[in-house]
């Protein structure tokens, strides 16, 4: 009679996600205004194209209704937008300002010499 082989390794299922869609819904839009929120935040230096919120958000489909055990989570999210959009909308107008202050520095006339005045 043949045996049958026996495996050492196990295989593990992938883990469960028992989240509701909605909870996702709301981790997702946590997630996008933390990221903001670390935008705008004093002395924050972009370093990588990748820390910028993704400007195409489309909303989740198939959520049904929002539970009631969610409403005040939903509620609360709300208020940090709402807290953050005069933020975002004033340090996009500061750095437009820079950007232009920048701009007007430049000079494409590169046949002009330039002194400095280094002793007074």
């Amino acid at each position: 009679m043949a045996s049958a082989e026996v495996s050492d390794e196990t295989t593990t299922a992938p883990p469960v996600d028992d989240r509701s869609p909605w909870e996702v819904a709301l981790d997702e839009l946590e997630a996008e205004v933390d990221r903001a929120e670390a935008l705008v935040s004093p002395g924050f230096l972009l370093e990588t194209v990748d820390a910028l919120p993704s400007a195409a958000w489309t909303p989740p489909t198939g959520l049904g209704p929002l539970p009631s055990g969610l409403q005040a989570r939903a509620v609360a999210v709300f208020d940090r937008q709402a807290e953050l959009a005069p933020r975002v909308e004033e340090a996009v107008r500061a750095a437009r300002a820079h950007l232009r202050a920048v701009g007007s520095l430049r000079t494409n006339d590169t046949t002009a010499s330039v002194y400095v005045d280094a002793v007074g």
